[in-house]
C-alpha cells in the first residue's frame, strides 16, 4: 500500500514541477540533438541500419525521463533510390519507449520492433539504448537493383506527452529546441556492400 502511495505522490509532484517549469517554453534549456551518419551493412542476406542520436540531453529534458511518464521516440528510416526521380522505395517505422519505474528505481527501453524489453538500466544505459538503433534490418538485399544507387535516411521525433494538472499536452521537442534529427548514409550500390 505504502509503495502506492508513494507513487501517487511521487507522480504528482514531478507532474507540478514539470507543469510549473514549462509553463514559459522560454523557461526550458533546450538542446541540439544531431544525429551521427547512417551506417549501412550487409548482414547475411538484409542490408541493416545503424545510428546514434547525440547531444539530445539536459538536465530538464532527464527530469522528464525520470518521471515515470512512458516517453515515446520515433523513427522512420527510408531506403531512398536515388536514380531519377528520387523515391523512398522502403520505409520501416521504429518507436522506443523509455520508462522509469518508481519502485524499482531504474529505467527501461521498450523497442517496438519486438516484445522484448531491457529492464534495470541506469539512466545512462538507458539513453544510450533508447537513441540508438543497431543493425535493424531494413531490406533483403536481393531487392536492391545491381546498377542503381541508394542512400538511407533516418528522421526521428518525440511524442507530446500528458502532464497532470496541465490541460495541453507537453511538447517535448521543445527539449530539442524544436529539432527532428535528421541522418542519411553515404550513398551506396548493391556491388559496394559486397566490397
Amino acid at each position: 500500500m505504502e509503495p502506492n502511495l508513494f507513487s501517487v505522490l511521487f507522480n504528482k509532484t514531478i507532474s507540478t514541477v514539470i507543469a510549473l517549469g514549462t509553463l514559459f517554453y522560454s523557461s526550458v534549456t533546450g538542446v541540439s540533438p544531431r544525429m551521427s551518419e547512417v551506417q549501412i551493412n550487409a548482414r547475411g542476406s538484409m542490408v541493416t541500419v545503424s545510428v546514434q542520436i547525440l547531444d539530445s540531453f539536459s538536465p530538464d529534458f532527464d527530469q522528464i525521463l525520470s518521471s515515470g511518464m512512458e516517453v515515446k521516440l520515433h523513427y522512420r528510416i527510408q531506403l531512398i533510390n536515388q536514380d531519377s526521380p528520387l523515391r523512398a522505395v522502403e520505409t520501416r517505422s521504429l518507436t522506443k519507449t523509455l520508462t522509469y519505474s518508481l519502485l524499482d528505481h531504474s529505467y527501461q527501453v521498450q523497442d517496438s520492433r519486438n516484445s522484448r524489453s531491457e529492464r534495470e538500466l541506469s539512466l545512462n544505459e538507458a539513453k544510450l539504448r533508447w537513441t540508438r538503433i543497431g543493425d535493424l534490418p531494413l531490406v533483403r538485399f536481393d531487392d536492391l537493383k545491381p546498377n542503381s544507387r541508394y542512400l538511407v535516411s533516418v528522421t526521428a521525433w518525440l511524442d507530446k506527452v500528458q502532464v497532470m494538472g496541465k490541460e495541453d499536452p507537453l511538447n517535448l521537442l521543445v527539449y530539442w529546441n524544436g529539432i527532428k534529427p535528421e541522418g542519411t548514409s553515404r550513398p551506396f550500390t548493391r556491388d559496394l556492400l559486397t566490397q
